[in-house]
């Protein structure tokens, strides 16, 4: 069986009320298909990006317009998704490279909310 990760999407969720509810579903559904299974496997190294140094980080593509950026913890087989936004520009890794910051000087707590918690926010089932 395979191993299931934990996705953390506290970070995400005012990114999530922005989005029509079909774009919502496309992009959890996303999350939950490749994400929980391997994420390793289905993002993309982000790296160096314009001014930003996102080394560590990854993008999961949804679509031909929408991006997912996240971190892999993998001590405790967690995905922490840092932002969710459309392809266009690069604002969806600056929010996620700002968020990141944040995190690692302790100015941002991580509010807890798992996939499934999300999914149930929204009145999305599988």
């Amino acid at each position: 069986m395979p191993k299931t990760w934990t996705i953390e999407m506290g970070l995400v969720e005012a990114d999530l009320d922005k989005l029509d509810m079909s774009v919502r579903r496309r992009i959890l559904a996303a999350i939950a298909k490749k994400l929980e299974v391997d994420p390793n496997a289905y993002g993309r190294p982000l790296g160096r990006r314009r001014d930003r140094n996102l080394a560590g980080m990854l993008k999961l593509t949804v679509g031909d317009d929408w991006r997912v950026a996240y971190w892999v913890v993998e001590e405790t087989q967690t995905v922490v998704v840092g932002s969710i936004g459309p392809r266009r520009g690069e604002e969806v890794y600056k929010v996620a490279s700002d968020r990141l910051q944040a995190l690692q000087r302790g100015e941002l707590g991580v509010q807890q909310a798992t996939l499934a918690a999300v999914r149930e926010r929204f009145g999305i089932s599988d």
